[in-house]
């Protein structure tokens, strides 16, 4: 499931930042809310680390960043949304999706950044439990990021999900390379995160 670029909302926006990724065509920041208000560090942690893809031979990137978001709260957290956007406007994102994958790129210049993340499908197949059904999760593509909704984060137990981002020059020396780059299991990210 996944929503095109002519059913997003295009806004101006401030978005609040816990953590930032640089890229040559702007910064993106982390935001993380419940039931509209941010988060505190007591229920959720979040790193960004440099991120090795599996890529076809012959492709390349520039760099690969990963955020990784654990989420252990204390009491049950309702309509929480986690966003990776542009802190500044650098136009509207061009959504794409694969299995198991949604990304958006944007090109700007001699560079284009993915976005990706999990699909509903491989994300909710993770953190799927009583409180929570399919249909409660969602990745919405926006025109300033990406951003993961669900209804409901359990107390009591770890909920994970990560965003990554991929740089390359534009034109690519290989089309699709940042594509295939955003591609990452999140149990590899996981371990990858966990040892920094």
């Amino acid at each position: 499931m996944f929503r095109t670029a002519d059913k997003c909302v295009f806004v101006s926006f401030h978005l609040e930042a816990f953590l930032i990724v640089q890229t040559p065509i702007g910064a993106l920041g982390l935001s993380v809310t419940a039931g509209g208000k941010h988060l505190g560090s007591a229920d959720f942690r979040a790193v960004s680390i440099p991120a090795s893809p599996h890529l076809p031979p012959g492709m390349s990137v520039e760099s690969v960043t990963a955020v990784v978001v654990w989420m252990h709260p204390r009491s049950p957290l309702h309509s929480v949304n986690l966003v990776l956007g542009w802190l500044q406007p650098v136009g509207a994102g061009s959504p794409e999706s694969g299995q198991y994958l949604d990304a958006q790129s944007w090109q700007v210049g001699e560079h284009i950044v993915y976005v990706g993340t999990e699909d509903v499908e491989a994300l909710f197949s993770r953190i799927s439990g009583p409180e929570l059904t399919e249909e409660d999760c969602l990745v919405v593509y926006r025109a300033h990021g990406l951003e993961v909704r669900l209804q409901c984060v359990p107390s009591g137990r770890e909920t994970s999900l990560h965003f990554v981002v991929a740089v390359n020059s534009w034109p690519e020396p290989v089309e699709c390379s940042a594509w295939f780059a955003v591609d990452i299991a999140h149990e590899e990210l996981l371990s990858a995160a966990v040892e920094t």
